[in-house]
């Protein structure tokens, strides 16, 4: 379930990556997938089989489907952006759109990825679930061994760096907003792990009844249904955030020079021709 999301985010975001990386990833799915798979739960060939034509499945529908819808939305970004920079519900509404691809795809791939998941054995549940939780712990020790002032040093510099990759060096100005972000966002962490053990203890409780006639339809509902086993400080958190990441967005595109502009668009021009030579 969790490589499921990792899948997920994968296709999501890629467009957002360098380009060489994107084509190389994006034509590879199946090999990435395994990947990611085997940290968690090793298949046997009928389970491989199965997974096979899911995947191949899966891609030439995002390939002929998705990426235009992507293309699109790159497109239309890239000139509203050449007209002025985006207010903060502007941008919110770009999160938004943007969600709605990871949403689509979610919607696409459950029936097959369930009927994947049906085929795992109790012993290769079990593995799974174990794995799953021991590497909750360790994220959970990592994090409770840094400081305060150390993660917050984390997000400002993944917030940095993902600037930087679009705009190049940043000036001092934007640099306080980078830093005042990372102050005023809220950690999610905590919240996560909580759901990650509430959706443990479901997948566990669903596979301890696997001979019922209930057993897919349990199944399918706690793939389609996960937000429901979210916290609301959670939901309440992440809105927050959102919010706060909006902002910024606003402010920091206010605060483009012309040569940071200039690079801007060339990177959305970038990512649209990788788009572009993805659906041939």
């Amino acid at each position: 379930m969790k490589n499921l999301s990792t899948y997920l985010l994968l296709l999501a975001s890629f467009f957002v990556s360098s380009c060489s990386f994107v084509s190389t990833a994006y034509n590879n799915l199946d090999w990435l997938v395994y990947f990611y798979i085997d940290d968690y739960v090793d298949l046997d060939s009928s389970q491989k089989e199965l997974l096979d034509t899911r995947i191949t499945r899966w891609h030439s529908w995002h390939r002929s489907s998705e990426l235009e819808k992507y293309n699109i939305d790159l497109n239309a970004l890239r000139e509203r952006l050449r007209k002025g920079p985006l207010s903060s519900d502007e941008w919110q509404a770009e999160i938004v759109k943007a969600r709605q691809h990871l949403f689509r795809l979610r919607d696409e791939i459950s029936p097959a990825a369930i009927e994947v998941v049906q085929q795992l054995s109790d012993d290769q549940v079990a593995k799974l679930l174990a794995l799953w939780e021991k590497n909750d712990r360790d994220e959970l020790k990592a994090f409770n061994g840094k400081t305060t002032d150390e993660k917050q040093q984390a997000r400002q510099k993944k917030t940095r760096d993902f600037f930087e990759k679009y705009v190049g060096s940043l000036s001092a100005e934007q640099l306080d907003l980078v830093n005042h972000y990372a102050v005023q966002a809220e950690s999610e962490f905590l919240q996560n792990m909580a759901y990650s053990a509430k959706l443990r203890e479901s997948i566990s409780a669903i596979f301890s009844n696997r001979t019922s006639a209930e057993f897919r339809v349990n199944l399918t509902l706690l793939v389609n249904n996960l937000d429901r086993l979210k916290p609301p400080e959670l939901i309440s958190t992440r809105e927050r955030n959102e919010a706060r990441y909006a902002a910024l967005l606003s402010a920091f595109n206010r605060s483009l020079n012309e040569k940071q502009q200039e690079k801007l668009l060339g990177k959305l021009t970038s990512h649209i021709e990788t788009i572009n030579g993805l659906m041939r």
